[in-house]
């Protein structure tokens, strides 16, 4: 009887440890299959799905570039051949990786956006030079977007000459109230040329 006993003991214990290894092979097929999934996807499929990401990323779009750049080799090299993935800029990027981008971008459309949240300064250096090197790319502007108070748009505007915006779709200016102003814009002969602010709640 004893012998029964301690047989049916170590049949369990078999039991639990094939269930155990089962559920790690599992557990390996799925990742491994996970992985051939992604290594079968043609570049061009993801690199669709990176762009609409980027898209989808509103005013954090340069995150998902660079979220999905540290992904692994592949990714990164996928993200540097598209240039959709680098074309939102901001005044808070260096100066060296906003040239970077405008590189990267190629011929693209470009998102600019500005942050200036300090009603009682001037704009910073970094707003300024910001503001010099993507200037001369007005040609490609898709949107500008103006993350300010109402006292600072002005001066931000001030810095802004007669441009050449050809492709310009949207001009949003959006307060710390987060409330956003749609930019009443007239374009003649591909110049755009700011007017009065038309308020519209987001």
């Amino acid at each position: 009887m004893g012998q029964l006993e301690a047989l049916d003991g170590s049949l369990d214990i078999l039991r639990e440890n094939i269930a155990q290894r089962r559920e790690h092979v599992q557990l390996l097929n799925n990742h491994w299959a996970l992985q051939d999934g992604i290594r079968n996807i043609p570049h061009e499929i993801l690199a669709l799905i990176f762009q609409f990401a980027h898209s989808s990323g509103g005013n954090r779009a340069f995150r998902v570039t660079e979220t999905l750049s540290l992904v692994c080799t592949r990714f990164r090299d996928i993200c540097l051949q598209t240039p959709q993935m680098w074309s939102s800029l901001r005044n808070h990027f260096s100066l060296d990786k906003t040239r970077l981008n405008l590189n990267r971008s190629k011929d693209t459309t470009l998102d600019i956006s500005i942050h200036h949240y300090y009603h009682d300064r001037p704009l910073g250096p970094k707003t300024t030079q910001f503001l010099e090197t993507v200037i001369p790319h007005s040609p490609r502007w898709l949107s500008l977007d103006i993350y300010t108070e109402d006292s600072c748009l002005a001066r931000i505007i001030s810095k802004l000459p007669i441009l050449q915006l050809p492709k310009l779709a949207m001009i949003r200016h959006v307060e710390e109230t987060d409330e956003a102003k749609l930019a009443n814009i007239s374009i003649l002969n591909g110049t755009c040329h700011l007017s009065h602010s038309l308020k519209v709640k987001t």
